[in-house]
């Protein structure tokens, strides 16, 4: 999911509603619902749980918008189906990132296993000297078997690829993380049970 997925899921919205009655006053609700989520989910604000959580709670009622306008048959109700199911799975996703967030917070920027690493003094160095991206990133890959750097991405909204990669590198480095597969099939995976 990426900006111009957000935008066109939009237009999407536009489109549909634009089949409604010219004055209804759902098409406007929807639209305007719509327009709150994509800045929402393309917000830059430092503090976007806030704005992941406003996107969702929005996601929540353009649903319910979605189905009072299907009961009307205005519109074949495989556009309902199609935006539903699209908003659910920007929902779901946001609710995993939060989910993922909210751990790294309660442990105040720490992982949950480094107690286990305070033993050694030499491991307990190279978990404080990961930046809070790549200690992030470790969390993921304890929540996921396996993931690729565009799943990676998710995660960090703003943050390219290329930079990712550059983490995965330096944790693949420190054997804290393995790389499985080639070429486009490259998946990395937690590898701190052998750390």
């Amino acid at each position: 999911m990426d900006r111009d997925y957000f935008i066109k899921l939009t237009i999407g919205v536009y489109r549909v509603t634009e089949l409604f009655p010219e004055k209804e006053p759902l098409r406007y609700k929807i639209r305007d619902k719509a327009n709150d989520i994509l800045v929402d989910l393309i917000s830059t604000n430092p503090d976007i749980t806030s704005h992941k959580q406003e996107a969702i709670r929005n996601i929540k009622i353009l649903d319910i918008y979605f189905t009072v306008a299907e009961s009307q048959n205005w519109v074949n109700s495989l556009n309902f189906l199609f935006l539903k199911k699209e908003y659910n799975r920007i929902k779901d996703e946001l609710l995993n990132q939060i989910s993922v967030q909210d751990k790294l917070d309660k442990n105040k920027g720490e992982l949950s296993f480094y107690p286990k690493f305070l033993q050694d003094t030499t491991k307990e160095k190279k978990i404080s000297e990961l930046s809070v991206r790549q200690k992030k990133i470790i969390e993921i890959l304890k929540t996921k078997d396996k993931i690729q750097v565009q799943g990676l991405q998710e995660f960090f909204p703003g943050i390219s690829k290329r930079t990712l990669r550059r983490d995965l590198r330096n944790l693949l480095k420190q054997k804290m993380v393995k790389r499985i597969g080639k070429n486009n099939m490259v998946f990395y995976t937690s590898n701190l049970a052998n750390y």
